[in-house]
């Protein structure tokens, strides 16, 4: 009995868990159609070598940057003890907006690199929620790394503005070290969150809005990872 209880008990855990990435999927689905529509209307529609189209763009991707921010509060602070309903409605417009705001990406990079740059983020991000998952070891210590990886990173980055007004032959240098900092940060920071949620679920914890948080969570480690990832393609192409 205890065999057939523990069985059942994982797949429930199991089925939480692909549940939440269900809606990660959803949610980068909707991202990536309005992040081609967006382009699509700006540069055949509404082209913005016109100047007042481009005027439009540039405020709409103001816009867009200043309602992100704002979607996050709102996520964070107003949804997580209310009904499934109060977290889709932010979870849907904080994809819409962040598609409107990645169509910057889809209007002036080469579809080949932002499609690499896809699949390389997926097998990154696959790889890091299968640690997470499966691990044993109490992954809560990663924190403490994270942390000062990200101030690390955060010191060297203001270090490296000096170097470029004063020191530039050292700034490429200095530029490739802090950007991987960062992809090693948000690499942890996606191994850390799946390990908790995963804790979330085993506890008998989840509800539907904490599922809804839950794939936010990991769509914005997503999102993080596939620009950062993106940039360090750029950077190398030239």
């Amino acid at each position: 009995m205890f065999n057939d209880y523990s069985i059942d008990e994982r797949r429930e855990n199991a089925r939480l868990m692909g549940m939440i990435f269900l809606f990660v999927l959803v949610g980068l689905f909707i991202t990536g159609a309005v992040a081609t529509g967006v382009a699509a209307l700006f540069t055949y529609a509404l082209p913005i070598n016109d100047g007042n189209n481009f005027d439009i763009y540039f405020w709409t991707m103001i816009g867009s940057a200043i309602a992100l921010f704002i979607m996050v509060i709102w996520v964070q602070v107003g949804v997580l003890r209310r009904p499934i309903k109060w977290m889709i409605i932010p979870y849907i417009l904080y994809a819409v907006i962040m598609g409107i705001f990645l169509s910057s990406f889809t209007m002036f990079i080469d579809f080949y690199v932002i499609g690499v740059a896809f699949g390389i983020t997926c097998l990154c991000f696959g790889t890091m929620a299968l640690v997470g998952y499966f691990s044993k070891a109490n992954l809560n210590y990663l924190l403490f790394v994270i942390i000062a990886l990200f101030a690390g990173g955060t010191v060297l980055a203001l270090v490296n503005l000096l170097f470029y007004f004063v020191l530039p032959i050292y700034w490429d240098v200095t530029y490739w070290i802090i950007t991987f900092v960062f992809f090693a940060v948000i690499m942890l920071v996606t191994c850390f969150d799946v390990y908790n949620i995963k804790q979330i679920i085993e506890r008998g914890q989840m509800s539907g809005s904490l599922a809804l948080y839950c794939a936010f969570t990991l769509y914005v480690d997503f999102i993080y990872l596939f620009i950062r990832i993106l940039l360090i393609l750029i950077m190398a192409k030239r």
